[in-house]
This record gives C-alpha cells, sequence and structure tokens, in this order.
C-alpha cells in the first residue's frame, strides 16, 4: 500500500466519524483499539493507523507527511485542539494527500 493510499483511506474514515481524545470509538462513544471492528469514528492517528492496515512502513510515512503538512505541529495536539474543526482535519488530510504528488 503506498502512502497516499493510506492516507486517502484514513481521510475517508474520518469523514465518516471524527474524535478527539482517543484513537477511536465505537457507536456508543466509547473508546476502542483503531482496528477493532467496532470503531466507527476516528482522530487522525488513529484512522492512519487503522488504514495502514498490515503494512507500517506505509503508516510511518503516512505519519511524517500528515506531520510535515501540518507544519510540524503534533498530529495529536492539532487533532485534539478544541479550536480544531472536523473541516480542519479533512482539509489536513488533502493538503498531506497531495504532498505524495509531489
Amino acid at each position: 500500500m503506498t502512502t497516499k493510499e493510506v492516507l486517502i483511506k484514513a481521510k475517508q474514515l474520518v469523514e465518516k466519524g471524527w474524535t478527539r481524545n482517543v484513537l477511536a470509538r465505537n457507536a456508543a462513544g466509547e473508546p476502542v483499539f483503531s482496528n477493532s471492528p467496532e470503531a466507527c469514528a476516528f482522530c487522525v492517528a488513529g484512522a492512519i493507523e487503522h488504514a495502514q492496515g498490515d503494512d507500517p512502513d506505509a503508516g510511518m510515512e503516512a505519519f511524517a507527511v500528515m506531520h510535515d503538512s501540518l507544519g510540524n505541529v503534533s498530529i495529536t495536539d492539532f487533532n485534539d485542539a478544541a479550536t480544531t474543526t472536523h473541516a480542519d482535519i479533512l482539509a489536513a488530510f488533502d493538503r498531506a494527500i497531495q504532498e505524495c504528488d509531489k
């Protein structure tokens, strides 16, 4: 799986459901592991972890590209900031995905 594919898949997960302060949540809003089949809402990091599947190298590269696209701001700090919106998260994924084409 390419880095771009991981980021696209992660963005699709976050489009369906986004969360703060934990990697993932189930439909009841309870924290779950990012690879849990019950996970339906993800933070940026949890979405990347879930999307990487069995390819941790692509996941590590996706984390690096996302980090760079945020101007070297911590992914967790950005995701969990009270001022960050769902639209901000999706825009960050778009920037990271575009970086893969350069």
